[in-house]
This record gives structure tokens, C-alpha cells and sequence, in this order.
């Protein structure tokens, strides 16, 4: 499938676009753009040895990196925890101090964030924006108590395929989503394409069926998957 932002998967099923290489016994390199590239690159390294060297190697040179690459940090060593939680990964040592880097940027919610949320609360949905987690990350709108959220995705939470036209969810979305399984979060998504030029009784029914997806995978006799429309795959699956 050809995107229009490249792209290719790793050993974990997540799209890497636009990211620079990595190895693991060189230099670190931190993705350009976002706070979740660098778990997406750590995916397709392919071993826990691995993980393990890299952790040590970041915790060394950790006075060097500044708030960013702390951030990318600090949700590598929330998945390496949650999923191998008694692998000897030194940067867990570091984890209060790094989370203090990745939640100390304000986030200031979107127009169209704030149009899903007004609707939500027409329709009874009472939730909180901007709520940050336990584990420091932001959710869009979220009920605390039941851990239920809606994510509202704008154009760089997406990529498009160039041939078919289909949107699929990009690498660090789809990363965040498997992160937020694994805390016991439910998570449907609200992406820009299926909400702009719609009338509003539209989007009544497109809310209507996101909250309908937590529910389903709440209450489901298996792990569900809470997918978006605009991915085919495994978005929200448990690491």
C-alpha cells in the first residue's frame, strides 16, 4: 500500500513515517516530529537484548538530550514496562524524571475538539478535556472513573493512501493506543475526515456508534479492539 507520507511497518504492526534510522549500538537518533516516534522506531528492533543495551545507553547520555527526546523517553520505557515488565531496562530507574519532560507542555484543545465535545455533552456524555493520566498522557475527552475516552484526530494523526484514498491511523497514534490498552483505558477515535462538511445529526450518529465501540469492547467475553474507521488493523490491541 503506497502513502503519501511513505512509511513502512515494524515487527510491531506499526506504521514508522518519516522517521530517522536507528540502531541500536550507535548513536541515538529521535524521530523529528513526535513524542511517540521513537517507541514505533524500538518496535522493529527485534529483541529484548536489544532494548535492554539501548536503555542503558540512553540512561548515560541522558544528560544530553533535552525535554523532547525525554519525552520519546520516557513512553519507550512505559511500553518496555508494560510488556516485559521484568526486563533490566535501566532508563525505569529515570522514570518520574522523565515524565515530568513529557507532561510539561500545555495542551490547548482544537476548535473541532471542542465541537465533538459540545456534542457529547448534548447527547449525555459528561467527560473531562484534556485529561491526563496517571501515566502522564493527555486524553482528549475522557471519563476518569470508567477509563472510557474519545480521541479527536486532526490531519497528523492520519495518512492517506495514495492509490485507494484510504486513511489509516500513522505509527505513533496507533502506539499510543496500544499504550493506553494496556492501562486499562478504552479508546475510540473521532478522526478530522469523518467529522468535517457532515450536517449535525451525523455526526449525532458517528458519536453515537464511537461510544457504542468502547462499550463493545468493555463489555465483550474477549479483548476487544476499539478501531477507528480509518484503520483496518490493530489499533488499541493489547501490546
Amino acid at each position: 500500500m503506497g502513502l503519501r507520507d511513505g512509511g513502512r511497518r515494524g515487527s510491531c504492526g506499526l506504521r514508522d513515517d518519516r522517521y530517522e534510522s536507528f540502531e541500536p549500538n550507535a548513536r541515538i537518533h529521535f524521530p523529528r516530529t513526535h513524542e511517540h516516534g521513537l517507541g514505533v522506531r524500538l518496535c522493529g528492533m527485534g529483541s529484548k537484548s536489544n532494548l535492554s543495551e539501548f536503555g542503558s545507553a540512553a540512561a548515560e547520555h541522558l544528560g544530553e538530550v533535552d525535554d523532547k527526546q525525554k519525552s520519546q523517553l520516557y513512553v519507550v520505557t512505559l511500553f518496555v514496562q508494560s510488556r516485559w515488565p521484568n526486563l533490566d531496562f535501566a532508563l525505569s530507574t529515570q522514570l518520574e524524571s522523565l515524565r515530568s519532560a513529557y507532561t510539561r507542555s500545555e495542551v490547548t484543545p482544537s476548535k473541532f475538539q471542542r465541537s465533538v465535545s459540545a456534542l457529547l455533552v448534548q447527547m449525555g456524555w459528561s467527560h473531562t478535556e484534556e485529561y491526563v493520566t496517571d501515566e502522564g498522557f493527555s486524553l482528549d475527552l475522557a471519563e476518569p472513573k470508567s477509563k472510557r475516552a474519545i480521541e479527536v484526530d486532526g490531519p497528523s494523526h492520519f495518512l492517506q493512501d495514495a492509490s485507494t484514498g484510504e486513511y489509516v491511523a500513522n505509527g505513533p497514534t496507533r502506539f499510543k493506543s496500544r499504550l493506553l490498552w494496556s492501562f486499562g483505558w478504552r479508546v475510540a477515535h473521532v478522526p478530522l475526515y469523518e467529522w468535517a462538511d457532515r450536517p449535525e445529526q451525523e455526526r449525532r450518529q458517528l458519536l453515537a456508534e464511537k461510544l457504542a465501540e468502547i462499550e463493545a469492547s468493555v463489555d465483550g467475553s474477549s479483548p476487544g479492539v476499539v478501531e477507528s474507521r480509518h484503520d483496518t488493523g490493530t489499533i488499541g490491541t493489547p501490546v
